[in-house]
């Protein structure tokens, strides 16, 4: 797996978990807690401590963004702490244990 595509992928499964029925974010966040257990180098996206403002752009040189951009690790998992205070308690859950990066039930 190609670390930057699966960065890409999984910030754009936590953003779209926001906006989704509670059901559905749950299903989405299950697959984005497998994301980090196939591919470990994505779970830098989870500690945005070191970084300072907003990560590098992931535009191509046409405009279109580029989803193999190594830039998609040096992101953040906003989305985790709006997910965090979700009004469903398990979704909320899970996004807790995301940020934390705790494995999962099976």
């Amino acid at each position: 797996l190609l670390a930057g595509r699966v960065a890409s992928f999984f910030v754009r499964l936590l953003e779209a978990a926001a906006h989704l029925p509670h059901a559905h974010a749950v299903a989405a966040l299950t697959a984005a807690a497998r994301l980090l257990t196939a591919c470990p180098r994505v779970a830098s996206i989870l500690d945005g401590t070191d970084r300072a403002g907003p990560g590098p752009s992931m535009t191509a040189a046409g405009g279109e963004q580029d989803v193999d951009s190594p830039a998609a690790l040096a992101s953040t998992a906003w989305s985790l702490v709006l997910l965090s205070r979700h009004f469903h308690p398990p979704v909320a859950q899970l996004a807790r244990k995301l940020a934390r990066a705790e494995p999962l039930p099976p």
